[in-house]
């Protein structure tokens, strides 16, 4: 990989100088951390156990309550998957080597090398979990590694869990996951407000979408009013009861429905620094950070977020920002017009409203 990175220098510089930024920058380790009791803890297994713990609090769970009115969004259903070997070894050769392997040790470099003779077993094997709605134990594991944000290094909340999980069922997710995507896209169900995790959308598109928006108002003699919202904890707080339901009204049902809901049940996270792995802890809320079906879970649990709001709404998975012309050119007003700051604050209701209904929460600190 070096060599051909070197030898391509010229034609793809960012490729270059990526490379040679992730060879100079290091990651400060993780040496302490505050317990809840206040204490400061450094051994590696006293560290493993504090994150682990924090992890674990933020989960909830709303299992047996009852559900929130929601129309149903399509007429079209999509259930089963019929798995062929074909289908496997294509996602086994386009595994990323460059990853880390999960708590079942199984690297992805070892199954892009048997892709042809790992694909029928595998095939029968993925077929036979989605007949019978079940995910096996060991591939709703997690090693979970703490990414560090912000802040004090020695405060867990500092930190974001990254889950490491099975790399076998990644392959069955992204089977899944290409399903889901086709239905939604088909069937043009997902809200256009929604920048984050789509093909042909980025950052970018989210930040150039805006600024031509922005311009415009600015242009035409008018201010805008504008809010910036970003959700608490917004993939570990995910109902799994509530994620099951909404994907049901998007048409979404059979092995499909009955997989995703095992697939989210009973999973259980570990933290593991430097070879030190805390206990296990049950995972009871949230999409796995890190998996593959993660990030398209979280577009269906908010895609309606948008739907009844009157200002401007753009959203890159999680980040939105709500904003609202204030017309004050005086060649189209004859007085200053407030309309366009009160219909921001009924959409911040709105949005707030829906939260509450989802059992979702916004991060104060973070709006403005």
């Amino acid at each position: 990989m070096r060599k051909k990175i070197t030898d391509n220098a010229r034609q793809n510089k960012r490729a270059f100088f990526k490379y040679v930024n992730s060879r100079l920058t290091v990651r400060p380790e993780i040496t302490a951390m505050k317990a809840s009791d206040g204490r400061l803890v450094e051994e590696d297994n006293e560290v493993t156990k504090v994150l682990v713990q924090y992890f674990s609090s933020v989960h909830t769970s709303h299992r047996g309550e009852e559900m929130p009115e929601m129309q149903m969004m399509t007429d079209t259903q999509i259930g089963n998957i019929t798995i062929t070997p074909e289908m496997v070894e294509k996602k086994l050769e386009k595994l990323n080597i460059n990853k880390s392997c999960g708590p079942d040790e199984i690297h992805p470099h070892v199954l892009q090398k048997t892709a042809k003779a790992m694909s029928k077993p595998l095939a029968i094997i993925f077929q036979k979990s989605l007949d019978e709605g079940i995910c096996p134990k060991e591939w709703k594991c997690a090693n979970v590694t703490p990414i560090h944000k912000k802040g004090d290094r020695t405060e867990p909340s500092n930190y974001r869990p990254v889950s490491l999980t099975s790399q076998v069922c990644k392959v069955l997710e992204s089977i899944i996951r290409d399903k889901i995507m086709e239905h939604l896209s088909e069937n043009n169900l997902l809200n256009d407000a929604q920048h984050g995790f789509r093909e042909g959308r980025s950052c970018l598109t989210n930040l150039l979408e805006t600024l031509e928006a922005w311009t415009e108002i600015i242009d035409d003699g008018d201010c805008l009013d504008v809010a910036y919202l970003d959700f608490r904890k917004a993939f570990d707080l995910v109902s799994h009861e509530h994620l099951i339901y909404k994907m049901s009204k998007y048409g979404i049902s059979g092995q499909i429905l009955d997989w995703v809901k095992d697939f989210l049940s009973e999973r259980t996270q570990r933290v593991v620094i430097r070879g030190t792995a805390s206990p296990a802890m049950n995972v009871t809320s949230g999409v796995p950070q890190g998996s593959v079906l993660g990030p398209i879970l979280f577009l269906i649990f908010i895609n309606d977020l948008p739907l009844g709001v009157l200002s401007s709404l753009s959203l890159f998975a999680d980040d939105s920002k709500l904003f609202n012309r204030i017309v004050t050119n005086k060649k189209k007003s004859k007085s200053h017009d407030m309309q366009g700051s009160s219909e921001l604050q009924e959409d911040l209701n709105r949005v707030l409203e829906w939260a509450m209904k989802w059992k979702m929460e916004f991060n104060v600190e973070n709006a403005r």
